[in-house]
């Protein structure tokens, strides 16, 4: 499974999930720009399109099992 987000939608819910409302703003600044800094250079890391997905009866067939497992 492959979530795509913008960069500002990610930073959003990594600051929220990392950082307590009650700590200074200076450290949601520094986690900001850690957090801007990871992603950017993943970005850099990563080929520029996801792989295929399997195609036809194995795709099929993986979400069934995928649905019977719940």
């Amino acid at each position: 499974l492959l979530n795509l987000v913008d960069l500002e939608s990610y930073l959003a819910g990594v600051i929220n999930q990392e950082i307590d409302s009650r700590w200074p703003e200076s450290a949601v600044d520094a986690q900001a720009i850690l957090a801007r800094t990871y992603a950017l250079k993943r970005k850099e890391e990563t080929p520029s399109s996801p792989p295929p997905p399997p195609k036809g009866e194995v795709l099929l067939t993986e979400i069934r099992d995928l649905l019977k497992q719940k």
